[in-house]
């Protein structure tokens, strides 16, 4: 029981110092698949929906052989129904940004998800370049719980722009990533169930 206590507390310090208590989490996983290149000028990416609250912390975007960038990628992350872009960042060119899981991850201002809305996340390619991205048959593909994958979708632009959405495709484009933590409410919950449980005891 003090144990439980205990790690409820810490839950509690952590939020009220406005750090996170979990380690953040990658929405997706892959360790490969059928590649193909980011043609340019073009917008790849995804659709999906959160399935519970959630802070985006970080963008990333997938680096074939884990050896750096060809050129520089902006990513971005928007709601699809307005087409508001709501957080962005560029993935820099060569092994600038750290490597986690064959991603290169960039910080970017930190947005709220909330369940129920569709949103995309998505890359632009503004020159010809060797990046690839993951384009069919994706292996050991793993798709957090905390989301659920809709479709892929690109479409040309001249600049970082929503892939799509009016252009959907069957074949998958995983080239872009995220990480997120628990909404900080799941904290105060958290200790909430833990006080309870100290009540009660």
């Amino acid at each position: 029981m003090r144990r439980i206590i205990s790690i409820a507390a810490l839950a509690c310090a952590a939020l009220l110092m406005g750090q996170p208590a979990f380690a953040d989490t990658a929405a997706i996983s892959l360790g490969g698949g059928t590649m193909a290149p980011m043609g340019a000028p073009t917008n790849h990416g995804w659709q999906f929906k959160a399935n519970h609250e959630m802070t985006v912390t970080s963008l990333g975007l997938w680096d074939d052989d884990d050896d750096g960038m060809d050129i520089e990628h902006p990513v971005g992350l928007w709601e699809l129904d307005s087409g508001t872009l709501l957080t962005s960042g560029v993935i820099s060119q060569g092994t600038t940004d750290p490597l986690i899981d064959h991603f290169r991850y960039v910080d970017v201002q930190d947005v709220v998800l909330v369940p129920g809305v569709d949103y995309v996340i998505g890359f632009f390619t503004g020159s010809s370049n060797q990046d690839r991205m993951v384009y069919a048959g994706p292996t050991d593909l793993v798709i957090d719980p905390a989301i659920t994958y809709v479709q892929a979708c690109y479409g040309g632009a001249p600049s970082l722009a929503i892939p799509g959405p009016t252009t959907t495709t069957t074949y998958c484009r995983f080239g872009p990533n995220f990480q997120y933590i628990p909404e900080p409410a799941a904290l105060g919950l958290f200790l909430a169930a833990g006080l309870l449980l100290r009540r009660r005891g």
